[in-house]
């Protein structure tokens, strides 16, 4: 799906220039994280980096998804498994100057008829103008 593909290169963007956090639909299938965070209808905010302590050493993306332990308390650790499906948001670190939310996949019918996609071409012209 081309929305995880943009879902993957703007986490991996964001963790290489903030201080990323990822919001999680948690009851989404295919999540695997603690069990007082699934609950259905919940989402959970995952820190991802920290301006100051460690980064996370094994976080991994995939084409599938991110996975990662993560620690929630002290001496709590729990590898998570995060589809992009479950991803809704993602936003830009401790000064939240902008975040990044996607909609909800709606559930399409199999039987249900698709438009046809027009491709125009795009028209160029010359512009003359003075030059400076």
């Amino acid at each position: 799906m081309a929305s995880n593909k943009l879902k993957r290169a703007m986490l991996d963007l964001l963790l290489r220039e903030s201080f990323p956090w990822v919001t999680v639909d948690t009851s989404h299938p295919g999540v695997d994280v603690p069990a007082n965070l699934r609950v259905h209808g919940s989402f959970t905010n995952f820190r991802l980096t920290f301006e100051q302590g460690p980064q996370i050493p094994d976080l991994n993306l995939t084409d599938e998804g991110w996975t990662a332990t993560l620690a929630f308390g002290p001496g709590n650790t729990y590898f998570v498994v995060i589809p992009w499906d479950a991803c809704v948001q993602f936003g830009d670190g401790p000064a939240d100057s902008y975040a990044i939310v996607w909609k909800r996949p709606e559930k399409v019918e199999e039987d249900a008829p698709v438009a046809p996609v027009t491709r125009l071409k795009p028209k160029f012209g010359v512009v003359k103008g003075d030059k400076a």
